[in-house]
């Protein structure tokens, strides 16, 4: 045990309210002396009263651990077993509270086999718990922060965002990013994508982008003309189209697994009445706007469709419920310099932007946003945004970007005298 310096008492003489005299004496090795002497008393096993099982057994005090973690405290009072009681009980998918077997009855086990913990990263977690010096390793930081914020130690996963921060690179941001316990810190969050956002184009080409195995939904998305082309707003039109894919799924129903083997092209149809989003596939047949790549697509949709029918025995839906989806905004917004949509936001229709800030229906605050985006390929017509969907999930989404070939009955149109520039579906950049 540790012994206290008597020389290290700090003496204070003070009044009450009633003018009688008070001596405060003020150890101020006594804190640290408690400390040292519970690690002790921890690594002797004496007075234990809670195991930690993990692949191997901690020895630990509750009280010790209750002041330490938020999680383990309210575990501790929220579950209570009888003596003979040797069910395992699940904890919400992590840890497991049982009674101890062959051990004195006061004791309870902790069994960690269900946490995914690092035990090195577990040990040293309950290092810092009866020391209060934390130990954190950079091979280690990703365990001990996901471990602490499972805990509920707010101090030691701060802490580790902190030395996680000081370690980003472009190999290995986007594994960080996509860490569960990340997810739920904002602060840390904000950070991590702000890194993303200037070093986009840099962590595409890393080995990290490659390797990260993130799911990839392509599009290909048909405009009018050239101008058109240039003149595209990328990251409104990113925005825009992963609206459409978020209108196009069923309530809670998001399986990306579709887009693999679905060839997915769009064109922002228009009319007097509204501008929308629609899957070529809508397209009427010997309609002026269908041509020879649109009839390709819808053939090639169709040969996809018999096959998914027939390896399905039930009319088990595809996710989508609709492919005809309103713009939130109006078309002229896709192109347009400016990234800010304050100048437009009031002619939206339907009140839904792609963050669903509007109308409250997201959980999770960073659910269907772009992150970052760039330009790839040769000629540079196709745009790749990070996107961040359903809970938190980060996924590619890449739109190549087409020119409407002509057909005959699309010249017989333009041979009539109709100027393309006279088109109201035409736009030039907007400044």
């Amino acid at each position: 045990m540790a012994s206290n310096d008597c020389n290290d008492v700090e003496t204070i003489l003070i009044k009450d309210n009633k003018g009688q005299k008070i001596h405060l004496f003020h150890d101020n090795q006594y804190r640290s002396a408690m400390l040292e002497n519970l690690n002790m008393l921890r690594k002797n096993r004496q007075f234990c009263d809670v195991i930690l099982q993990d692949i191997h057994e901690i020895y630990a005090h509750k009280v010790v651990l209750s002041s330490s973690s938020t999680y383990l405290f309210e575990m501790f009072m929220n579950h209570e077993y009888q003596p003979n009681n040797t069910n395992n009980v699940n904890m919400n998918g992590s840890l497991q509270l049982t009674n101890t077997l062959n051990v004195p009855q006061q004791f309870r086990m902790v069994s960690a086999t269900n946490f995914e913990s690092d035990p090195e990263a577990f040990d040293l977690i309950i290092d810092y718990a009866y020391t209060a010096t934390l130990k954190i390793p950079e091979s280690k930081v990703r365990e001990i922060y996901s471990i602490a914020s499972r805990l509920k130690m707010t101090n030691v996963a701060h802490r580790c965002g902190q030395v996680i921060l000081s370690m980003l690179s472009a190999e290995n941001c986007l594994e960080i990013r996509n860490m569960k316990a990340v997810l739920n810190d904002a602060n840390l969050l904000q950070s991590i994508d702000a890194f993303i956002r200037q070093h986009f184009e840099k962590i595409v080409e890393s080995s990290g982008f490659i390797d990260s195995q993130l799911p990839q939904i392509k599009i290909e998305f048909l405009l009018n003309s050239e101008q058109e082309e240039h003149s595209i707003n990328d990251r409104h039109m990113l925005n825009e189209v992963l609206e459409w894919i978020r209108s196009s799924f069923e309530h809670d129903v998001l399986d990306l697994d579709r887009f693999k083997d679905r060839n997915t092209m769009l064109m922002l149809h228009y009319d007097k009445t509204r501008n929308e989003i629609q899957d070529c596939c809508q397209i009427e047949s010997n309609s002026p706007e269908e041509s020879e790549m649109i009839e390709d697509y819808k053939k090639l949709n169709k040969r996809i469709a018999l096959i998914r029918k027939s390896l399905s025995q039930d009319n088990i839906s595809n996710g989508f419920v609709k492919t005809s989806i309103p713009s939130s905004k109006p078309r002229q917004f896709l192109f347009t310099r400016s990234d800010s949509e304050s100048s437009l936001c009031s002619s939206t229709t339907d009140g839904i932007g792609v963050n669903g800030g509007d109308d409250g229906q997201d959980d999770h605050q960073h659910d269907w946003k772009v992150l970052a985006n760039c330009r790839l390929g040769s000629g540079n017509h196709t745009l790749v945004g990070l996107v961040s969907i359903s809970a938190g999930q980060l996924c590619l989404l890449s739109i190549t970007l087409r020119i409407k070939a002509s057909t005959s009955k699309q010249n017989s149109l333009s041979e009539s005298g109709q100027c393309e520039q006279d088109d109201p579906r035409q736009y030039c950049l907007i400044p």
